[in-house]
């Protein structure tokens, strides 16, 4: 099984059994501690089976790594058994002697309501180390049947320089599970106990087995390592896309860098004050990251795996904990939990580096380039992590500034299925409809809104929506509650989801009650202005911003000849004769920009090509916002005023001129 050797013992379960070929009493304890606080977590009665020696180093092994041993003794959980056993009889190795013993422990074990028996038998203090082969095969053969039978699992304790070669070869074909050199693995030389086995040059055949099995293993685990990281991949990912609140997220990545065998993993962002923020841990004892502060900065505290890797932007390992000069402020912590070697791996959001992940190894120069690229691979998903989060964060505020301006937007929006059921009511529709949300949501338009009259329109409209069709401008009447008829103006239009369909209809609407009113008096107020005008005897003309006929009435169309359906639409300038066209320019171009003339003399050429003379005022009107709607031009035709005036003045001319000659003669008379 690949990964540490504490995670593949949480894989065993009860019927296994187990051997475990240790060549020092570190490798035994290193296994045996894992596999007993296993057993202890799970509720399981742990009984291990050895001599008095052996019994303090895995009581005292147990107490080094935290496990509460002593109490676990005294409610009776765990059991070591030492000095003299029924394991034999007249002085031998007894295969149903030793079953005996361990059915009855399980029966005990049953009746304390323990989930199961987790043994540990030394096979040289059982006796196995003396006895004949037969009896050794005997024994393994019977234990078998009996962890078929029980809750039960085995762990059998074989030292390689307790046994001879062709023994430890025995044993090695008959258990389904073997730890060898700190590693779990699947025993492919496992023969059921019953079949006998090939004599085979012992020695040779065990070494020579083991290291197969190990070189096998090693190309399992990287499989399993990588087939584990993906799994973590597809977690946090998952996990994301169920929207995990980013500190659950980085944590799991956290657990993911531990799932591979690393003992600590954390996660620290850079802050702008030089620090480093632990943000996500696993592994780590409480308190532990509080009393080793890092920083990112170029100061002894920035120094380190975490602090030189987001400043330089590349992974930063130390090899050797003990003998690192930069590791210093962190030394006595580190090798007081048992950390040898670290290593560090920047994270980044886009170009920039944000943090860092750290990890821990309890051997010296764990970190080759093979586990550098797998840490960068979790560095990669915490950024991404990162990244996205904070996208998706932005997404929300979007969202709610949408959720916001629905609620807020001065119009009656509400959204509607099929049916005509209602899913979204914002408080204007309370305004303009009566009612209130609560009370809006899941009806019928059809029962609250919409006239009997107007039911089949308005289906025929909701059909087409949800065709793909938008409609605006619609006009239709309401019955508020007040009694009182409203009119309301509607925009309705398809809202698409996923896949580009249509999943609910958009109505906005608004209530246009006083502007048709107003627009009604505006229509009676233009029709009575336009009948005063067209009645008028002075010429009146309306002209747009551009320079073109609004309006001509039947006074113009008498001085000009020009019937109004020919006049309107054309540009004012072409009525002006050809001399003064420019100063009507410049006169048209003052009067858009806020200036009022009164008694503008003008010459316009009329149908016939004769030349009339006009005296006009002339003013711009203006909309709310300022801008010019139109210019109006009121005048009067002075042609036969000024023509009279022409004729008095050359009346008048003629007898002054008369009056002088006839002064004359009677001074050159002398009368």
């Amino acid at each position: 099984m690949s990964g540490p050797l504490h995670e593949s013992l949480e894989k065993l379960a009860l019927h296994d059994h187990i051997c475990i070929f240790h060549r020092s009493k570190e490798e035994l304890i290193s296994a045996l501690v894992p596999y007993i606080r296993i057993g202890l977590s799970r509720g399981e009665k742990c009984l291990v089976y050895c001599n008095e020696t052996e019994r303090e180093e895995i009581l005292n092994g147990l107490k080094r790594k935290g496990v509460d041993i002593g109490s676990a003794l005294a409610r009776g959980a765990a059991l070591v058994v030492q000095g003299p056993t029924p394991h034999s009889r007249k002085g031998e190795f007894d295969p149903d002697a030793l079953m005996e013993f361990f059915r009855s422990s399980a029966r005990i074990a049953g009746s304390e309501k323990y989930t199961g028996l987790r043994l540990c038998v030394d096979m040289a203090f059982a006796g196995a180390k003396d006895a004949p082969r037969e009896r050794l095969l005997e024994y393994q053969w019977k234990l078998h049947v009996f962890l078929a039978e029980q809750a039960f699992l085995c762990l059998c304790l074989c030292g390689m320089d307790d046994f001879p070669a062709d023994r430890l070869l025995d044993l090695l074909r008959a258990h389904p599970f073997v730890i060898f050199d700190g590693k779990l693995i699947e025993n492919f030389y496992f023969i059921p106990p019953t079949e006998k086995s090939r004599k085979v040059e012992a020695g040779r055949l065990l070494h020579q087995r083991l290291d197969r099995l190990l070189e096998w293993h090693g190309q399992l685990a990287r499989i399993r390592r990588q087939a584990i990281r993906l799994t973590r991949f597809r977690d946090i990912t998952a996990s994301f896309l169920a929207h995990a609140a980013v500190p659950d997220l980085l944590n799991r990545i956290a657990e993911g860098v531990v799932s591979l065998g690393s003992p600590m993993c954390w996660i620290g962002m850079a802050k702008p004050d030089g620090s480093v923020e632990p943000v996500a841990s696993c592994g780590a004892k409480k308190g532990f990251l509080q009393q080793i502060p890092v920083r990112w900065d170029d100061t002894p505290l920035g120094n380190g795996p975490a602090g030189v890797a987001i400043r330089k932007g590349k992974p930063d390992i130390v090899r050797d904990v003990a003998r690192s000069a930069r590791f210093g402020p962190w030394r006595e912590q580190a090798l007081a939990r048992g950390v040898l070697s670290v290593a560090a791996i920047p994270l980044r959001e886009e170009k920039a580096v944000i943090g860092a992940l750290i990890v821990y190894a309890s051997k010296h120069d764990a970190f080759d380039r093979e586990a550098i690229e797998e840490l960068s691979a979790f560095a990669l998903q915490a950024s991404l992590v990162l990244r996205s989060t904070r996208e998706y964060q932005q997404l929300s505020l979007s969202e709610e500034r949408l959720r916001t301006l629905f609620e807020q937007i001065p119009a009656a929006c509400f959204t509607y299925d099929r049916e005509g059921n209602i899913h979204h009511w914002n408080l204007h529709c309370r305004r303009l409809f009566g009612q209130p949300p609560q009370e809006a949501v899941g009806k019928s338009i059809f029962r609250l809104i919409v006239r009997p009259e107007d039911e089949k329109r308005t289906r025929e409209i909701i059909d087409r929506v949800f065709s793909g069709e938008s409609f605006f401008n619609l006009q239709w009447e309401n019955h508020a509650p007040s009694g009182e008829f409203r009119r309301v103006l509607s925009n309705t239009v398809p809202f698409r989801g996923k896949g580009n369909e249509v999943e609910l209809g958009i109505s906005v609407n608004v209530d246009i009650t006083r502007q048709v009113e107003d627009r009604r008096a505006l229509a009676e107020s233009e029709a009575s202005y336009r009948a005063l005008v067209e009645d008028a005897n002075m010429i009146a003309v309306e002209i747009d911003p551009e320079g073109k006929i609004l309006l001509f009435n039947r006074a113009a169309e008498r001085v000009t000849g020009y019937p109004a359906g020919e006049a309107v639409g054309r540009e004012f300038l072409d009525f002006i004769a050809e001399p003064e066209r420019n100063q009507a320019a410049r006169t048209f171009r003052e009067v858009l920009s806020g200036k009022e003339k009164e008694g503008t003399l003008t010459t316009i050429v009329t149908r016939e090509g004769a030349e009339r003379n006009l005296a006009w005022n002339v003013t711009a009107i203006r909309n709310e916002d300022g801008s010019v709607r139109c210019v109006v031009v009121l005048g009067v035709d002075l042609t036969e005023w000024l023509r009279a005036d022409q004729e008095l003045a050359g009346t008048i001319r003629r007898i002054l001129d008369a009056g002088r000659q006839k002064v004359c003669g009677q001074t050159g008379t002398g009368s």
